[in-house]
């Protein structure tokens, strides 16, 4: 698994997209006042994420700065590749560490579940 330190997030979708494909997990170091704010936008998604999908950048840019983390562009970014993996064979943990918490994306099996098995 990766780990990506916030002092070194950079906005290479395509990079961070296929070592989460390759290796399944990508994990963000992130301090906790910048988690405080990725939460926001995970809570928010999580409520709108039947439409959250349609929003075009404006839109999403008004949500940021709504929630006031218009001028965070690591914990946007982070967030939007969240948006990218986000789906129900994908787990999101975070786990504190000291004064950071771990963010983890880790893909999981597709779940055939059958029950008494």
């Amino acid at each position: 698994m990766k780990r990506v330190k916030f002092d070194e997030v950079s906005h290479r979708v395509d990079e961070y997209l296929r070592i989460f494909n390759q290796s399944g997990a990508l994990a963000f170091e992130i301090p906790e006042k910048d988690y405080f704010q990725l939460t926001k936008l995970t809570k928010w998604y999580q409520k709108n994420r039947g439409t959250a999908k349609d929003l075009n950048e404006g839109q999403l840019g008004e949500v940021f700065q709504s929630l006031g983390v218009k001028g965070n562009s690591k914990i946007i970014f982070i967030f939007g590749f969240l948006m990218l993996v986000w789906n129900k064979n994908t787990k999101i943990q975070a786990e504190r560490k000291a004064g950071s918490i771990e963010f983890t994306v880790t893909k999981t099996e597709a779940s055939g579940d059958r029950s008494g098995s």
